[in-house]
């Protein structure tokens, strides 16, 4: 049997014994190398060996999830031709099946189901095996009519009920047994007298573990000498037991202690236990909170506290602790730590800790703070561990496997879900090397930034100037005028320590036109309060308020935001849904109603943003004197100065001594977030910053309005913008900047270049329609497609603009408005119409022509791929729609190939009593490969649990099915291009592997020259090795356009060997040239470069058609 059908087989043998129990499961080969996974979450391993026979299945989970019994597995692995060398199976056994277990006696675990009152003879098992007694519901625990091997150690007893039954009982016979656990997973067991007796009768236990529920009023009194393992628990989901417990264990050997959910009467009963190593107490409604004598048991090597509130507060030294695990106790520092002094391992979960403690001990080798509040990680300890962000545990360190030998061990810090400022997690992404450099830049003593950036957004007119002049001074206008551009004014808020918070106000100018500049200032590190009208009879309000919420979450991450309903003195009563944005959008804080003109409402506001503020995470970075001296200093130039060089920025930071590359870009996004610097990583080559954040708004607004603009149809070029700015001052103030300002426009999608050089097109200054009664191409609706990308929340305002500017060489003549335009390219017979609606949040296409398919191909590829760059497509709420022909009824795309995968081949919409074959509606619109790709990826989006069952004798059948060869290399490349993460990989992974085979093939040419061609060899290897590297960084690194953009080096460096290489011109060229026999090799590999560059806008190798 093949082996892709054996592991097929596997796993249909997995599905078909966990069945809906699980959430996933893994196959494993015997050194851990997954074969297969399914879920993203999986509790269950299957390790098979190198011939397909399964030896290990580890389910992971609790034993009442185990539904399925030993004669299934085994029957279920016959019916899959599989073989099971299992110590272990993870079903049970009953009386019907002892047949069965005979033959698999030797298992180290077995779960056997007394679903009789008859003896029952098991004592042919193996005296090693820990044996579970599973009990049916509403059956006593009675082990009386049960054989057992003598000598048995272990034993386990799950009940599902028992309702105060004194008849229960344990085999007084089991004299040898060291370990014995009763389990209750649905707690109604009620835990009596005499069996507690019949349990603590058997002298020769070393381990128990027993359930309680609400119930347990007796005492705990265990007189056992052999004692070394106690665990009681609450089998009733954690709930605590509601009669407090006095536990007398008396045992000079207990080692372990385990209550959990246990409602413990006195403290001092855990004290009596001298020689303990082990104390594990979850959720045991101590006595006191001050648990510091806990510390004082000489022998206690782990403690554990869980879900329980406590005060460590420890006198003197504690010596024999090396295992600490503190997780939802309420503590608010680790002071206590530096006292302990042995201790290795140390966990402080969901704790109210917001620093680590002065004084640290480097004696814990592994650290783990996670959900908390901490904002800076020390030098000391910063370089001291390897820092590990994700949290993210291989299989080993789940299943609680160590690999590593103690000393081989290097010192870690697990540091999850807490908001780290510094060292940024760019730094720590980069390892310790990065980490170490960044801190070797700082000098002097350390101090609170103690400064933020509140930004205020919201339409115009609605009151955001005057709140800000409220908060800042307490001065109100009733003629306040609009704000044109940005005003930023300081509101100095109070900490809880006495420092003062200097907290800068940004508040934007709200009309439609100087909106799109407020995206070079958002931050995801700052504050943003939402200032919004409840106008009465405003019908888009909502739709408002949503479409300012969406952009501030797409363009600032999800920043804390207030939203502020302002003038409730004029409409006093709001309608706006709170609790619906609320649920949509997680990070709104609080909503406020205020009046700025009475007041009301306004203390409340100003308390919660100080709040917020004093909360920040940025403003509580601890900066070094040198860093706090630049920051400083560049405050000083930005009162005289507009811009700041970086070449002089690289001066002063000299002069400070911050000499790291890295250290001075991480201070420098710092005081970008500030606002302090607007320093664009794009505009870099222009060695410049800026200083005066009006400098660049009045510099982009002097363009917006220029007379050449106007006059020009949103087309202007860089001399025409040059004098614009000249014009619109007097002070120089923009003297050779106007090429800086259009490309900042660029950088942020303001405007863009078209076909003719040095022209940009402003698409927001276009004509908001224009008229089109002499165009009447798309009368015949019968012979169009139509398409419609809707919006659930927000479109994306920009994505119309930079469209435009996209397909700029394709609109037909100026035939283009602001929300559209008519594409007639000259490489298809086709036309497009395209239009959008801010209201609707639609964008319609309509396309026409025999070549309609490859051109409506083409639009949809790039309006979808500047979704995926603009916003998150589910944030925005995206969805794709097909008009069905000569109706205004719509599917959804996603629908059709939900249908497909089913393999129902037919639409049917009742409303209009037609139906459609789905490979119709689909072929219409898409090439067949292209369905097969958008469905694997919706598959894989839903996790892996649609069967994909592709019928491969299906196939597109539309008109105009076939696409035609009419488009040139770089059109069909566009044409084809999904702009998908998930396609682009596979194409490059594919790119990959080809070029491996050519350069191999390569460099054996290489190999065979002559050693009179020593020279060329060398750099021609030299060449090869460069283009390798290339091509791994591409596959490695690159997924979408702003990675592609992000490697544009790489892309240049490939698309250069392979022109050269095709061109003779580079010394791999003459190779082959004198090797003569690999072009067509070389050329079909930069058609297949060319085909992944054109989708992402990079270099295109040049093919010369000498392999064809």
């Amino acid at each position: 049997m093949g082996l892709l059908l054996m592991l097929e087989n596997i796993k249909k043998f997995a599905l078909s014994i966990l069945r809906d129990t699980y959430d996933g499961f893994v196959i494993s080969d015997e050194n851990n190398n997954e074969l297969y996974k399914k879920g993203e979450y999986y509790l269950t391993t299957i390790i098979i060996d190198d011939s397909f026979n399964i030896i290990y299945i580890d389910t992971r989970e609790q034993i009442t999830n185990i539904l399925i019994s030993a004669n299934e597995i085994i029957k279920t692995a016959q019916e899959y031709n599989l073989t099971l060398k299992l110590k272990t199976l993870p079903g049970y056994y009953d009386i019907n099946s002892l047949s069965l277990l005979s033959e698999y006696k030797d298992q180290d675990n077995i779960l056997f189901k007394v679903n009789t009152e008859e003896k029952t003879d098991i004592s042919f098992l193996n005296e090693k095996v820990n044996l579970t007694l599973s009990f049916d519901d509403e059956k006593k625990i009675n082990t009386n009519n049960i054989l057992f091997p003598k000598k048995i150690n272990s034993l386990s007893l799950h009940v599902d009920r028992i309702n105060d039954n004194k008849e229960s009982s344990v085999n007084h016979s089991l004299k040898n047994l060291k370990e014995l656990s009763i389990y209750n997973f649905f707690a109604f067991i009620n835990l009596d007298q005499s069996l507690i007796e019949d349990i603590f009768n058997i002298k020769s236990l070393k381990s128990i573990t027993l359930p309680v529920r609400n119930n347990l009023n007796i005492n705990i009194n265990i007189e056992n000498e052999n004692l070394e393992k106690f665990n009681l628990f609450s089998s009733f989901s954690g709930r605590l037991n509601k009669e407090k417990i006095n536990l007398e264990i008396h045992s000079k050997n207990l080692i372990h202690l385990k209550l959990s959910s246990v409602n413990i009467k006195n403290i001092d009963d855990l004290l009596k236990n001298k020689n303990l190593n082990i104390l594990d107490l979850e959720n045991c409604n101590l006595p006191q909170e001050d648990i510091s004598q806990l510390f004082k048991l000489e022998k206690l090597e782990s403690l554990s506290i869980i879900n329980q509130k406590i005060k460590i507060d420890l006198k003197s030294d504690c010596n024999n602790l090396s295992v600490l695990k503190l997780i939802n106790t309420g503590i608010e520092d680790l002071d206590f730590i530096e006292k302990i002094k042995n201790l290795e391992v140390l966990t402080s979960d969901q704790n109210k800790l917001d620093k680590f403690p002065e004084k640290w001990n480097f004696n814990i080798n592994k650290v783990t703070i996670s959900k908390s509040n901490i904002v800076n990680i020390p030098k000391k300890i910063a370089t001291h561990y390897s820092i590990n962000i994700a949290n993210k545990l291989s299989r080993f360190e789940y299943l609680g496997i160590d690999t590593l030998n103690k000393e081989d061990r290097s010192p870690e810090l697990i540091i999850s879900q807490n908001p780290i400022e510094n060292p940024p997690l760019e730094i720590i992404k980069q390892g310790s090397n990065a980490i170490s450099e960044y801190y070797d830049s700082m000098e002097g003593e350390t101090s609170t930034l103690n400064e933020a950036k509140i930004i205020f957004v919201g339409d115009g007119a609605v009151g955001k100037t005057s709140l800000m002049k409220r908060l800042v001074d307490n001065s109100f206008s009733s003629y306040e005028e609009q704000t044109d551009g940005i005003e930023i004014s300081c509101l100095n808020i109070k900490a809880p320590n006495g420092d003062i918070i200097k907290a800068s106000i940004w508040d934007f100018g709200g009309q439609q036109i100087l909106q799109a500049t407020h995206q070079l200032f958002l931050s995801k590190r700052s504050i943003y309060v939402l200032v919004v009208e409840d106008r009465k009879n405003d019908q888009h309000k909502d739709q408002d308020i949503d479409k300012w919420l969406t952009q501030i979450n797409s363009l600032g991450g999800k920043p804390p935001i207030l939203v502020v309903k302002n003038k409730t003195d004029e409409n006093p009563h709001s309608d706006i849904q709170t609790q619906k944005l609320k649920t949509k959008f997680k990070n709104i804080e609080n909503f406020h109603e205020i009046s700025c003109k009475t007041e009301d409402g306004l203390k409340g506001l100003k308390e919660e943003l100080s709040h917020l503020v004093i909360n920040l995470s940025m403003r509580r970075i601890e900066l070094p004197t040198n860093w706090l001296i630049v920051k400083n200093e560049l405050k000083k130039q930005a009162d005289k100065e507009d811009l700041l060089y970086l070449h002089d920025y690289k001066k002063i930071c000299a002069e400070h001594d911050i000499k790291s590359k890295l250290a001075k870009d991480t201070l420098l996004q710092l005081l970008h977030d500030l606002g302090s610097v607007i320093a664009f990583k794009e505009l870099s080559s222009h060695n410049t910053a800026i200083l005066n954040p009006h400098w660049i708004t009045e510099g982009i607004y002097a363009l917006i309005r220029s007379d050449s603009l106007a006059e020009n149809n949103g087309i202007i070029t860089t001399k025409q913008a040059q004098k614009a700015l000249d014009n619109y001052t007097e002070h120089q103030r923009f003297d050779d900047k106007a090429q800086y300002i259009i490309d900042a426009m660029k950088t942020f999608d303001l405007c863009h270049m078209t076909s003719t050089q040095d022209e940009f097109l402003i698409p927001s200054l276009l004509p908001p329609q224009i008229d089109l009664s002499d165009f009447n191409f798309f009368d015949d609706e019968h012979q169009s497609i139509n398409f419609i990308f809707k919006f659930d929340h927000l479109l994306p305002p920009a994505l119309i603009p930079i469209f435009l500017v996209k397909i700029h060489d394709s609109i037909s003549g100026n035939r283009r408005w602001r929300t559209g335009a008519i594409l007639r390219p000259s490489y298809c017979d086709a036309i497009a119409k395209i239009d959008s609606d801010s209201v609707s949040k639609e964008i319609q296409i309509k396309a026409i022509g025999p070549d309609k398919r490859d051109l409506f191909i083409t639009i949809r590829s790039i309006i979808k791929e500047l979704i995926y760059r603009l916003a998150d497509p589910k944030e925005i709420g995206m969805n794709e729609l097909i008009q069905l022909d000569d109706t205004d009824e719509r599917v959804s795309y996603d629908e059709l190939l939900g249908l497909q995968n089913m393999g129902i081949h037919a639409y049917h919409c009742g409303k209009i009593g037609q139906t459609y074959l789905v490979t119709d509606l689909l072929g219409e619109i898409e090439q067949k490969e292209d369905t097969d790709r958008a469905l694997q990826i919706l598959l894989k989006q839903g996790n892996g649990l649609i069967n994909f069952t592709m019928n491969n004798d299906i196939t597109n059948t539309a008109n105009g099915g076939t696409a035609t060869n009419t488009v040139t290399t770089t059109q069909t490349a566009t044409a084809t291009a999904t702009a998908t993460a998930t396609a682009i990989k596979a194409e490059l992974r594919a790119f990959k592997g080809q070029s491996e085979f050519v350069i191999d093939d390569i460099v054996d040419d290489i190999n065979d020259l002559t050693s009179s061609d020593r020279v060329l060899k060398e750099h021609a290897l030299k060449e090869c090795q460069k283009v390798s590297n290339a091509i791994d960084e591409l596959d490695k690194n690159v997924s979408d356009q702003e990675s592609a953009d992000k490697n544009l080096k790489h892309f240049a460096r490939v698309e250069n060997f392979l022109t050269n290489v095709l061109a003779k011109t580079n010394n791999v060229g003459k190779v082959i040239d004198k090797a003569g026999d690999i072009y067509s090799q070389v050329e079909s590999l930069a058609s297949k470069y060319n085909n992944i560059a054109s989708k992402l806008a990079m270099p295109l190798a040049v093919l010369t058609g000498i392999g064809s």
